[in-house]
């Protein structure tokens, strides 16, 4: 017996660094820009997807950002897969 399955992509993705600047001091309470972005690997790098989302940090330098909440990822073609 063979069952045919997919799977789903995330419609969003959380990211988190601490920001520093280049002489490693904290880039505290400050507004960022972080820019994601997606490449295809088999197709001589072309970007699939692009977001830039500003923020702010807190007084550690950290930051939490939610990807894919303004603009969603794109769907790939789905390929069945067999499981045994």
């Amino acid at each position: 017996m063979v069952n045919a399955q997919t799977a789903t992509v995330p419609s969003s993705m959380t990211y988190q660094a601490v920001m520093r600047h280049a002489n490693n001091v904290l880039v505290a309470n400050e507004n960022v820009e972080i820019r994601l972005t997606v490449v295809d690997a088999n197709n001589s790098g072309t970007v699939v997807y692009q977001e830039i989302v500003r923020t702010t940090t807190d007084t550690n330098g950290l930051v939490t950002v939610l990807f894919g909440e303004k603009q969603p990822f794109p769907v790939p073609e789905t390929t069945p897969c067999a499981a045994a």
